[in-house]
Formats: structure tokens, C-alpha cells, sequence
């Protein structure tokens, strides 16, 4: 029989579990979304990470 305290914590780390996948997901999305503006900057001509000099 589990006690309310076990019941928590296996609640908790499965909460845990959940919000580190999304955020591997979201990582994994916001290096995607780089790797294609680089390219949309170098189909334009641009570098990408350069300063832009006035």
C-alpha cells in the first residue's frame, strides 16, 4: 500500500519527466527554426551572425 508521501513524489518526478521532455522538444524546435533562417540569410547573400555597420 503507498503511502500519500510516495504518491506525491512518484507524481512530482513524473511531472518532472514531462516538463524535461518538453523541453528538450522546444530546444530541439528552436534549433531547427536557426537552421533555417541561416539558410534563408545565405540564399539572400547574408552572413549569418554578422554585425550589421552603419
Amino acid at each position: 500500500m503507498a503511502h500519500d508521501g510516495d504518491e506525491t513524489t512518484e507524481h512530482m518526478i513524473e511531472g518532472t519527466r514531462a516538463a524535461r521532455e518538453a523541453a528538450e522538444e522546444a530546444v530541439e524546435d528552436v534549433h531547427e527554426d536557426a537552421d533555417e533562417l541561416e539558410e534563408r540569410l545565405e540564399s539572400e547573400g547574408l552572413e549569418p551572425g554578422a554585425d550589421d555597420e552603419e
